[in-house]
């Protein structure tokens, strides 16, 4: 998969990465490296279960709709509750600080 250098220069913006051009023409080449090798993973999945001799579809549980928690339950068992959400210690700071 290529990876084109708009595409690129926008990667290092978003990940505010201040790259050299030879810095950039390397991670470009590892990036594309990785993209190829995600590519061929499903297609090396299911060979190695062949191998072993293990159907793919046996590996996977069957997807069901099951009953959940009931809601009363569920926020009778949360440490703090209020207006019927359950209340986590704050994770961020003002304006998006960690």
């Amino acid at each position: 998969m290529e990876i084109t250098q708009q595409e690129m220069h926008q990667l290092c913006r978003l990940a505010r990465l201040s790259l050299t051009a030879q810095e950039r023409v390397e991670l470009r080449g590892r990036l594309e490296q990785m993209a190829n090798y995600m590519q061929m993973l499903p297609q090396k999945a299911e060979t190695a279960w062949e191998t072993f001799g293990v159907p793919q579809q046996s590996l996977l549980r069957q997807d069901r709709v099951e009953p959940s928690m009931e809601r009363d339950k569920l926020l009778s068992q949360a440490p703090r509750v209020r207006d019927g959400c359950i209340l986590t210690p704050q994770s961020v700071g003002e304006e998006g600080e960690a």
